[in-house]
Parts: structure tokens; C-alpha cells; sequence
């Protein structure tokens, strides 16, 4: 059985939270894409938690006001003010439709705040790539990651889809098999000193996926999109560019990838006229 339902008559006093679950249990918030439902939720829980703290237990008790405090004591920058206040207004406007909200809270909210984005590459430059797997040699599963993402160019989802099965090694060069979202497969091969990382952290695992939770990659968990997107974050810190996610790491690759469209494409296992695409544009 899906969700309960929620009547109007029952919204006023039904709290907070499981008002919460029924969305997280909708249509609308389940055709999301993973990494969208985690930010929402993240950003929803915070919501929650601090209407608790002023008393406003149920929905129905949440004014344009309550709101607008909330994001001031935020003290956050304005794109993250932005994305907590559209987390908000997604969910009044599903309650809105599920006629447990009054129609105009969303349209009395503050407006989004505008904010100058800084302009910076989506690519890391030489050097930024160097002192990123420098910063990364601390822990070895970390530097894999890293490794793999900038010398393959693969997706995130490809990345941590790989099990420990799926690294060969000779004894100068390893092979990586990776699966995409249509099942196709295809080999990537690293040399070097980016094959040995590879062999030195394959080696030191046992079965079923490659890359787990853990600071030592030792929970037995399969490590997120989410921790992967914080791992990488956290390390972009270190080297000045705090805005490093697994984005830019592929971009890191396409931007240097020496050879043709056709090769590219049979690299990243992508669409050929995207690639003479991507290569013409050269990630600018």
C-alpha cells in the first residue's frame, strides 16, 4: 500500500515530520534523481529541526514570517539561502496540491535571492589536478577515487558501480571494466603510477564493490554519490578550489584527452557527435 493519504481536516494537527514522509513517499519527490532527493532532504531536515526549536510543530503553523526568519539566521551564502528556500517551496507546493497547505503560503514566501556567481573553470588546471592527488595520498581509497576519475573521465555512478572483480592488472598496466546506465561495457586501461595506485588499493580489498564507506574503506557499506561528492570537496578545499565535484574531474579529463572524437567516444562510452561536441568546446 502507498502512503496515507492526509485530509485537510487532518493536516492542522499531523507533525511536521510526517507530513515530511508522506512527501518523501510521493510521486512527485520519488521522480527525482537521487542526488536531488538528498539535497531536499538534507535541507528539509535542517527546516524541520528548526521549527521544532520556535514551537511550529505542524505545517499549518508555518507563516510567510516563520520562513523569512529562518533563512535570515541561516547565515549561509545566498546560493545556499536559494536552494534551502526552493527545498521549502517544493514541498509547500506538493501539500498544496494534496490540499493540506494553504494555496497562497508559497506565492507570500520571500523572493530567491539573487547572487553573483563567481566565475571559475570547470576543470581543474595542471597543476590544481597534481596538488589535488597529492592532498589525496593520505588515504588510499580516496586517492583511487580520485585517480580514477581524472585518468578514465568515467561518471560518477560508473565509478562507484565498480566492484573489486572489475580491476585486472598485469604488471605494469590495469584494466578497468566499467558498466553503464545501459548496460554496455567497456575497458579503460591506466599505466604508470596511476596503474600502481590502482593495483595497490584493488589488491588490499576483498569482494563486492570497490569502493566503500569508511575512512579506511573498511564498513562494507558501498560508499554514496553523496560521499563521494564530499570526499572530493573536501580535498578541493586543500588546493583553493572548494567547488570541485566529480563534474569537474571528468571535465579535467575531456580537456586534455589527446586523441579524436571516435576515441574519445569509445573511452567514455558516449555519443560520437557529443564528443566532436565536447572536444570543440573544450570544457571552457
Amino acid at each position: 500500500m502507498g502512503p496515507e493519504v492526509v485530509s485537510a481536516e487532518k493536516s492542522e494537527f499531523l507533525p511536521l515530520r510526517d507530513t515530511l514522509n508522506a512527501f518523501y513517499n510521493s510521486e512527485k519527490f520519488l521522480s527525482l534523481n537521487e542526488s536531488t532527493r538528498s539535497f531536499y532532504q538534507g535541507d528539509l531536515r535542517c527546516f524541520q529541526r528548526s521549527m521544532a526549536g520556535i514551537g511550529a510543530e505542524s505545517l499549518n503553523q508555518i507563516t510567510p514570517q516563520i520562513v523569512a526568519d529562518y533563512l535570515a539566521s541561516l547565515q549561509k551564502s545566498p546560493a545556499t539561502i536559494a536552494r534551502r528556500l526552493n527545498s521549502i517551496k517544493t514541498l509547500l507546493r506538493w501539500a498544496e496540491a494534496e490540499h493540506i497547505a494553504d494555496p497562497s503560503l508559497v506565492d507570500q514566501l520571500p523572493k530567491t535571492p539573487r547572487w553573483e556567481k563567481a566565475i571559475t573553470p570547470n576543470y581543474l588546471s595542471d597543476k590544481e589536478a597534481a596538488g589535488l592527488v597529492e592532498k589525496a595520498r593520505g588515504n588510499l581509497r580516496n586517492l583511487a577515487l580520485v585517480t580514477i576519475a581524472i585518468q578514465t573521465g568515467a561518471k560518477t555512478s560508473e565509478i562507484l558501480d565498480l566492484n573489486v572483480d572489475d580491476i585486472h592488472h598485469s604488471d605494469h598496466q590495469v584494466s578497468i571494466q566499467f558498466i553503464s546506465k545501459n548496460g554496455k561495457s567497456r575497458v579503460n586501461y591506466l599505466d604508470g603510477e596511476s596503474a600502481e595506485i590502482i593495483r595497490e588499493f584493488a589488491e588490499n580489498q576483498k569482494t563486492g564493490p570497490l569502493f566503500l564507506t569508511g575512512k579506511y574503506n573498511h564498513s562494507g557499506e558501498k560508499l554514496t554519490r553523496q560521499g563521494f561528492w564530499f570526499i572530493v570537496r573536501e580535498l578541493g578545499k586543500t588546493v583553493g578550489r572548494p567547488d570541485i565535484n566529480p563534474r569537474i574531474l571528468r571535465n579535467t579529463f575531456i580537456r586534455n584527452f589527446p586523441g579524436s572524437p571516435a576515441e574519445l567516444s569509445e573511452t567514455l562510452g558516449i555519443n560520437y557527435d557529443l564528443c566532436c561536441h565536447l572536444l570543440k568546446r573544450r570544457i571552457r
